[in-house]
């Protein structure tokens, strides 16, 4: 998480609010999750320059272990939270 936060401080808020809409895109049902393919075509479409286990990590942090899903929203709430400490 501290990694992909350096990375979308340096694109400024634009660089969060560009990937944070790229999961709501994903998101069809507007559950606030989505799955780990979806997860990983966010990521990668934002050249956040993250290895694959860098990504499995992060995915494993906000998954929901019932049913594999990603929840977007606990971590764009974190990444919130440190981008504005570091302002």
């Amino acid at each position: 998480l501290n990694k992909l936060n350096g990375i979308l401080t340096e694109r400024g808020g634009a660089g969060l609010l560009d990937l944070y809409k790229e999961f709501k895109i994903f998101d069809v049902n507007n559950f606030k999750r989505v799955s780990i393919d979806d997860f990983i075509k966010c990521i990668s479409n934002h050249n956040l320059g993250l290895s694959v286990n860098e990504i499995q990590s992060l995915f494993n942090t906000y998954e929901n272990t019932t049913n594999g899903q990603f929840f977007y929203e606990d971590m764009f709430q974190d990444l919130r939270k440190m981008y504005w400490n570091n302002e």
